[in-house]
């Protein structure tokens, strides 16, 4: 009975095994409803969830170009200092080799 009443539309039914229809249809449409907006917070928390992703990696990517130019700027003062300790080594060799040299009076 129950498969038979479930092919034959509302329309047809009458009494209760009408009302039972409509009530039937009413709670499944509630039922779409919930699920429809569950799924709807469901992509909307997701969606948020993708955005604040997004912000904590722009800065995670501004850190580290603020380190990479931290490290460039190390580099370039390890280059100077470099230069400078080449510069003092050359001129005591220098000062080495000129002492070393016989004096001519």
């Amino acid at each position: 009975d129950a498969v038979s009443k479930a092919r034959v539309p509302p329309s047809l039914l009458r009494g209760p095994a009408k009302e039972e229809r409509l009530i039937e249809r009413q709670v499944a449409r509630s039922q779409i409803a919930d699920l429809v907006s569950d799924l709807r917070n469901s992509v909307a928390d997701k969606d948020t969830s993708l955005k604040l992703e997004r912000v904590n990696q722009r800065g995670k990517i501004e850190w580290l170009k603020e380190q990479i130019q931290s490290v460039e700027a190390d580099l370039q003062m390890l280059h100077e200092y470099k230069e400078s300790l080449d510069k003092v080594q050359w001129q005591e060799t220098e000062a080495e080799e000129a002492a070393a040299e016989p004096q001519e009076d």
